[in-house]
């Protein structure tokens, strides 16, 4: 299955997503797609999404066409495996700080040569077909996306060496979780936090990996676009549920 995300930033434009932390259901890859969304993530790090629901979000998002990914941790190696061959188009992979845990995350995550991942039979991944080619393994080697989360200050310092290492496509920065390992929570305008988002996002264009953040606003997201972002993420369902109604509210009870 072709992964037009890859396609897109590519082309060097811009491919948005959001992220799914409550809303796990059938139903919304196909509102997501309806609303012109280019790809969605579901956030297993931090919410309870469970196997059966990420499996149903796969089969929904692969019926039409949507890519889907996953926020997990690395050391969930079994889970990564499982998604992958039931379908995911890929992975954010979080708190990622060094060129060890980069090459580890390539073991899980493509099969040989360029890594170790396990190969099953009669697959999500392959619509459930029975083929075993070299073609094939080629393939899935290509389509699959995985992106590196940079949020502490480690990462950041070692962000160009762990875009280096081969399979990494493309970066996600959490600046929440950096300003925090930065000494400066919550300061989202902090110029030292604007600095090591800029450092990461120049670090990922010299390696030609795919420079992108999770940014809360529509003012966040297109400040970063011009900076250079391609893989794109704008807020998620808890935050466009809260901050849509309350700003409706707000001019209802006025």
């Amino acid at each position: 299955m072709a992964n037009p995300v890859k396609e897109k930033m590519a082309r060097g434009e811009p491919a948005y997503g959001t992220m799914l932390a409550e809303m796990i259901s059938p139903s919304v890859p196909q509102i997501l797609k309806n609303a012109g969304y280019d790809w969605f993530v579901v956030d297993c790090e931090h919410f309870g999404a469970d196997l059966r629901g990420c499996a149903m979000m796969i089969r929904c998002a692969r019926e039409i066409g949507l890519p889907v990914f996953f926020r997990i941790s690395l050391t969930v190696q079994q889970m990564l495996s499982k998604l992958l061959d039931l379908g995911a188009t890929g992975f954010v992979i979080p708190n990622v700080e060094s060129v060890a845990q980069a090459r580890e995350i390539i073991r899980w995550t493509k099969y040989p040569p360029l890594g170790g991942r396990g190969r099953g039979y009669m697959m999500g991944c392959e619509d459930y077909g029975t083929g075993l080619t070299p073609e094939l393994l080629a393939e899935a080697n290509q389509e699959t996306m995985i992106a590196v989360q940079i949020e502490t200050a480690a990462g950041v310092e070692n962000c160009q060496q762990i875009f280096a290492v081969e399979g990494i496509e493309a970066c996600f920065v959490g600046p929440a979780d950096l300003s925090v390992s930065m000494g400066i929570p919550g300061q989202a305008d902090n110029p030292q936090l604007t600095q090591s988002v800029e450092k990461v996002f120049q670090a990922a264009a010299a390696e030609d990996v795919a420079p992108g953040i999770h940014v809360q606003s529509v003012e966040g997201v297109r400040y970063w676009v011009e900076r250079g972002g391609l893989f794109m993420c704008y807020s998620y369902d808890i935050g466009m549920i809260y901050e849509t109604s309350r700003a409706a509210l707000e001019q209802l009870r006025s």
